[in-house]
């Protein structure tokens, strides 16, 4: 397991794991739009 010098460096951790998240459920949901349309012009 990984060791953090701080609280606080584990907090930035976090953060950008969350970041991380919010990028990829953005993209992942621009994608499933992106293939539903292509459906529809079909």
């Amino acid at each position: 397991m990984l060791k953090f010098e701080s609280y606080n460096e584990l907090l930035d951790v976090v953060r950008e794991l969350i970041r991380q998240q919010e990028s990829l459920l953005q993209e992942t949901e621009k994608e499933r739009k992106r293939r539903e349309f292509e459906e529809l012009i079909r």
